[in-house]
């Protein structure tokens, strides 16, 4: 190896660990910012008429929330530092709704060519995580073409051996091919595609973490990406999703509305959390829900509430991040004081490490902000075993 490879390299790596260390810091802050702004926006939804046109505008800012909470996973994805929650994901209907969203926002003459088999098969994916290579890929299309040329997405289901890929196990995969007939790259460029922070884009738009991303994604979902491309002629990538095993090929994987699972006005809950907003939203949303809360700026004062009235407080939800004794102490005095507390842990580190820590050390459950109204209630529901 050369000294100027092994400087790169090196260069490579310190960027890296900065980036990590940046996603991990911010990612708590950021979080608690956005489950600030979607738990408000959704109780103030659930409270409207559907015909409403106010409700539709906040729906929107619903969207805007989402899509900035998936840039803060994407950032952890990249550094290592979140979790991917895999369920049955209908791959044709999610491709659909990012090229719906793609018509509207280009002009007449892009051509897009959907040649998507309705007999795709489900693969076991996390939709938000499939949605942003989706979105990801098309958008690097459309601005290949610059507005003109012919843009195909296509599905199909197929077997591989063991001798197809390296490093892929051999199995039933779903295949999805995104090609445009754009400026294509040269092989200097299909050499650094997934690199962090390299671009071929120019000027404000060259930041390089979209196909750095991409290829994080898939490669957590146990897949495969492969690009072919040629200046002047074109681009295709194509990617391979595990499917689901044959039993459940026929699962329906459409994304439906989560129902609340309501709670008990017999039922009392403990809020921890240092933040005012975080704290109060949390208590109205699971007072909506029906159950009795009460609540707590501090690991300190969480242990005077449950010294003082344990006895009537059925789950604790707590912040994992507060400044004081903090969330891991406080769980360990809940837990020294009753052995049998249900603790509901709430964090803006969305990581496997995290949530398998948080257990270990005696938590009942976990859930990462921002978190949805229904993901709140479907975790106490299961921890009070309503």
């Amino acid at each position: 190896m050369s000294d100027e490879e092994f400087q790169r390299q090196v260069f490579q790596a310190r960027i890296m660990e900065s980036l990590g260390i940046l996603a991990g810091g911010v990612a708590h802050d950021f979080n608690n910012l956005l489950q600030s702004m979607l738990g408000n926006v959704e109780l103030v939804c659930l409270k409207m008429a559907d015909d409403c046109s106010d409700k539709k505008r906040l729906q929107v800012v619903e969207k805007s929330i989402d899509r900035a909470s998936l840039l803060i996973r994407q950032l952890l994805l990249f550094s290592g530092r979140v979790a991917v929650h895999r369920k049955p994901t209908n791959l044709v209907e999610l491709i659909k709704k990012s090229v719906d969203n793609l018509e509207d926002s280009v002009s007449g003459k892009l051509d897009i060519e959907l040649a998507l088999d309705n007999g795709t098969w489900p693969i076991k994916a996390d939709p938000v995580y499939v949605d942003q290579v989706v979105m990801n890929l098309v958008s690097n299309a459309v601005e290949a073409m610059n507005g003109k040329g012919q843009l195909s997405l296509t599905t199909k289901n197929i077997t591989l051996d063991s001798n197809e890929f390296p490093n892929l196990e051999p199995g039933s995969y779903v295949s999805m091919s995104v090609s445009d007939t754009g400026c294509g790259m040269d092989k200097e460029s299909l050499d650094h595609l997934y690199d962090p922070f390299f671009s071929t884009k120019k000027g404000s738009k060259k930041i390089g973490l979209g196909l750095a991303c991409v290829y994080g994604i898939v490669k957590a979902h146990h897949g495969h990406i492969t690009c072919s491309s040629e200046p002047g002629i074109g681009t295709c990538f194509e990617i391979y999703w595990p499917a689901l095993p044959e039993a459940t090929v026929q699962a329906d994987c459409k994304k439906l509305k989560p129902e609340l699972k309501q709670g008990k006005p017999s039922k009392t809950i403990l809020v921890v959390d240092d933040e005012a907003d975080i704290r109060e939203l949390t208590r109205d949303s699971l007072a909506y829900l029906g159950y009795k809360v009460i609540t707590a700026e501090s690991g300190e004062q969480a242990l005077e509430l449950y010294s003082s009235s344990g006895q009537s407080i059925d789950m604790v939800v707590l912040d994992l991040n507060m400044p004081g004794m903090g969330g891991h102490a406080c769980l360990e005095k809940l837990l020294s004081m009753d052995s049998q507390a249900k603790v509901l842990i709430a964090s803006g580190y969305l990581s496997n490490g995290h949530s398998r820590e948080s257990v270990r050390s005696g938590a009942t459950g976990y859930i990462g902000k921002p978190y949805m109204l229904s993901d709140l209630a479907a975790k106490v529901h299961d921890i009070l075993h309503e």
